[in-house]
């Protein structure tokens, strides 16, 4: 009564691993960046397969002087001939949640963001907005940004977006 096994599930299973992981790799960025911290055998094997349009963004750090009172203690007292110091502008988002018309109309993603597929007025899927894509902004609301991106909506935080250095500008 000895059983034989099919040597074709010794290549199968194996292969079917490599085709769902390439897939995940492919279509869904997060499984990207995993893949991607893990071993640079995806982009190896998949990279070629990615069309997803990426956008890094280095901001470097101000410098920090080491005694901010140092630069007020050279500076003459105000007195009839001096100018004022202008102060800096600060961004605070609870003020601009309440006034409207300093909103910026649009903001920029700086990460992949996913949005539901509207057609019609009805949802049929979801998309992903890559980095640097523009969306409509329709609120302010809690410390987040309600957004929307090609009829579908989603809310934000304000490090996802551009949002203080458009508000910043206006």
């Amino acid at each position: 009564m000895s059983h034989k096994t099919s040597k074709f599930w010794l290549f199968a299973f194996p292969a079917s691993l490599v085709i769902l992981a390439g897939a995940y790799y492919i279509k869904i960025p997060s499984a990207r960046k995993l893949i991607d911290d893990h071993t640079s055998l995806g982009h190896q094997l998949f990279g070629r397969f990615v069309h997803d349009t990426v956008i890094v963004e280095k901001v470097p750090a101000p410098e920090k002087p080491e005694d901010p009172y140092a630069s007020l203690a050279n500076q003459p007292n105000s007195g009839p001939g001096t100018k004022p110091v202008a102060t800096p502008k600060v961004f605070n988002l609870q003020e601009l949640a309440h006034d409207p018309a300093h909103w910026p109309r649009k903001v920029a993603l700086k990460k992949a963001t996913t949005f539901p597929a509207v057609v019609s007025g009805k949802v049929v899927g979801s998309l992903i907005a890559p980095v640097g894509a523009e969306a409509n902004v329709k609120g302010i609301k809690d410390g987040k940004i309600a957004v929307e991106y090609q009829g579908g909506g989603a809310w934000l935080t304000v490090e996802d977006t551009d949002l203080v250095a458009r508000a910043m500008a206006q």
